[in-house]
Protein backbone atom coordinates (compact mmCIF):
# COMPACT_ATOMS: atom_id res chain seq x y z
CA UNK A 1 0.00 0.00 0.00
CA UNK A 2 0.60 3.85 0.09
CA UNK A 3 1.11 5.58 3.12
CA UNK A 4 -0.15 8.96 3.07
CA UNK A 5 2.49 11.82 2.97
CA UNK A 6 4.70 9.33 0.62
CA UNK A 7 4.76 9.48 -3.21
CA UNK A 8 4.24 6.73 -5.89
CA UNK A 9 7.20 6.10 -8.52
CA UNK A 10 4.80 5.79 -11.27
CA UNK A 11 8.03 4.98 -13.34
CA UNK A 12 8.17 1.67 -11.52
CA UNK A 13 5.23 0.19 -12.96
CA UNK A 14 3.12 -0.62 -15.55
CA UNK A 15 -0.42 -0.76 -16.48
CA UNK A 16 -3.46 -1.93 -18.33
CA UNK A 17 -7.16 -1.06 -18.95
CA UNK A 18 -9.19 -2.72 -21.57
CA UNK A 19 -12.90 -3.35 -22.65
CA UNK A 20 -15.15 -6.17 -23.85
CA UNK A 21 -17.67 -5.13 -26.09
CA UNK A 22 -18.95 -8.90 -26.71
CA UNK A 23 -18.21 -8.63 -30.36
CA UNK A 24 -15.07 -6.25 -29.71
CA UNK A 25 -12.61 -5.35 -27.32
CA UNK A 26 -10.52 -2.90 -26.71
CA UNK A 27 -7.20 -1.86 -24.76
CA UNK A 28 -4.38 0.13 -23.66
CA UNK A 29 -1.16 -1.04 -21.99
CA UNK A 30 2.03 0.93 -20.94
CA UNK A 31 5.46 -1.19 -21.01
CA UNK A 32 9.24 -0.64 -20.00
CA UNK A 33 8.13 1.36 -16.88
CA UNK A 34 5.82 3.69 -19.40
CA UNK A 35 8.42 4.31 -21.57
CA UNK A 36 5.87 2.38 -24.31
CA UNK A 37 1.99 2.56 -25.03
CA UNK A 38 0.16 0.03 -26.83
CA UNK A 39 -3.57 0.50 -27.74
CA UNK A 40 -4.65 -2.17 -29.70
CA UNK A 41 -8.79 -2.60 -31.48
CA UNK A 42 -10.56 -6.36 -31.93
CA UNK A 43 -13.81 -7.06 -33.30
CA UNK A 44 -15.28 -9.78 -34.23
CA UNK A 45 -17.37 -8.79 -37.88
CA UNK A 46 -19.65 -11.82 -37.97
CA UNK A 47 -18.85 -15.59 -37.27
CA UNK A 48 -16.36 -15.99 -40.14
CA UNK A 49 -14.57 -12.33 -39.74
CA UNK A 50 -12.11 -10.83 -37.54
CA UNK A 51 -10.57 -7.49 -37.65
CA UNK A 52 -7.86 -6.06 -35.49
CA UNK A 53 -5.85 -2.76 -35.30
CA UNK A 54 -2.84 -2.07 -33.20
CA UNK A 55 -0.56 1.30 -32.86
CA UNK A 56 2.88 0.84 -30.48
CA UNK A 57 3.99 4.44 -29.23
CA UNK A 58 8.00 4.54 -27.63
CA UNK A 59 8.67 7.41 -25.61
CA UNK A 60 11.56 9.40 -27.06
CA UNK A 61 13.57 10.48 -25.53
CA UNK A 62 17.43 12.15 -26.11
CA UNK A 63 19.68 11.45 -29.01
CA UNK A 64 16.70 8.57 -29.86
CA UNK A 65 14.54 11.10 -31.42
CA UNK A 66 13.39 9.58 -34.59
CA UNK A 67 9.72 10.31 -34.84
CA UNK A 68 9.50 8.34 -37.77
CA UNK A 69 10.66 5.23 -35.33
CA UNK A 70 8.31 6.27 -31.73
CA UNK A 71 5.33 4.73 -33.94
CA UNK A 72 3.96 1.66 -35.41
CA UNK A 73 0.59 1.00 -36.70
CA UNK A 74 -0.49 -2.71 -37.75
CA UNK A 75 -3.72 -3.69 -39.30
CA UNK A 76 -5.05 -7.34 -39.53
CA UNK A 77 -8.10 -9.54 -40.41
CA UNK A 78 -8.80 -13.38 -40.27
CA UNK A 79 -11.36 -15.25 -42.78
CA UNK A 80 -12.84 -18.47 -42.04
CA UNK A 81 -13.21 -19.42 -45.48
CA UNK A 82 -15.16 -22.87 -44.53
CA UNK A 83 -15.10 -24.91 -40.63
CA UNK A 84 -11.48 -26.32 -41.35
CA UNK A 85 -9.73 -23.45 -43.37
CA UNK A 86 -8.76 -20.49 -41.85
CA UNK A 87 -7.32 -17.20 -43.59
CA UNK A 88 -4.68 -14.63 -41.88
CA UNK A 89 -3.68 -11.05 -43.50
CA UNK A 90 -1.39 -8.33 -41.70
CA UNK A 91 0.41 -5.18 -42.73
CA UNK A 92 2.50 -2.81 -40.44
CA UNK A 93 3.66 0.95 -40.94
CA UNK A 94 6.93 -0.94 -41.19
CA UNK A 95 6.19 -1.89 -44.67
CA UNK A 96 5.95 -5.60 -43.52
CA UNK A 97 3.10 -7.74 -45.29
CA UNK A 98 2.15 -10.92 -43.95
CA UNK A 99 -0.67 -14.16 -44.71
CA UNK A 100 -1.08 -17.18 -43.76
CA UNK A 101 -3.28 -20.64 -44.53
CA UNK A 102 -4.59 -23.12 -42.17
CA UNK A 103 -6.33 -26.17 -43.05
CA UNK A 104 -7.19 -28.57 -40.08
CA UNK A 105 -7.67 -31.97 -41.36
CA UNK A 106 -9.08 -33.41 -38.47
CA UNK A 107 -9.13 -32.95 -34.47
CA UNK A 108 -5.22 -34.26 -34.06
CA UNK A 109 -3.86 -32.77 -37.60
CA UNK A 110 -3.80 -29.14 -38.65
CA UNK A 111 -1.25 -27.55 -41.56
CA UNK A 112 -0.30 -23.87 -42.06
CA UNK A 113 1.42 -22.40 -44.19
CA UNK A 114 2.57 -18.65 -43.23
CA UNK A 115 4.73 -15.74 -45.38
CA UNK A 116 6.11 -12.51 -44.61
CA UNK A 117 7.59 -9.94 -46.51
CA UNK A 118 9.45 -6.98 -45.57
Amino acid sequence: GVRAGTGLNWNQYNVGLGYDGGDFRVGVTSSKKFGAFTGAYYQKVNSDTKVAAKADYTVQSGDKKAAGNAVTVAVGGSYALSADTTVNGMFNSKGQVSGSYTQAFNKSVTLTAAAQVN
